[in-house]
């Protein structure tokens, strides 16, 4: 029971420590960071509010992905690690993921639509031949 209680004290440290300074970069330590804030949420004992130093605190990694979908795909296929992913991911303001996901689908559309004409002007050109 001793050992469970220090396991306990230990984790509650980490989840303080990474509640003031940011999200961890490896993986094994980011799941970590997400059970403990399921567990403790996302206020550092100590200062008693949520940290400010926290990037964009109230957008979490899974609203962001939801917020932002094609910003998400395209960095998915940027980046292999889910831990990169996620901390690039939580770096952007709102209103930057805004401005990059409309920008991606803008282009998405433009590339579309270039790829429907050079698909219709072969068939035009196999129908004359």
């Amino acid at each position: 029971m001793p050992d469970l209680r220090q396991k306990v004290r230990s984790l509650k440290g980490r989840h303080d420590h990474e509640a003031i300074n940011a999200v961890p970069a490896k993986e094994s330590e980011c799941s970590l960071c997400h059970l403990s804030k399921t567990v403790w949420g996302t206020i550092a004992r100590s200062g008693g509010e949520a940290s400010a130093k926290v990037p964009n605190a109230g957008n979490m990694f899974d609203e962001m992905c939801q917020l932002y979908p094609c910003l998400t795909d395209e960095v998915t296929h940027i980046v292999d690690e889910p831990a990169v992913l996620e901390r690039l991911l939580l770096d952007f303001d709102g209103t930057k993921a805004r401005a990059l996901d409309s920008k991606i689908v803008n282009l998405r559309k433009e590339l579309t639509e270039a790829i429907m004409e050079s698909f219709y002007l072969l068939l035009e050109y196999l129908h004359t031949s």
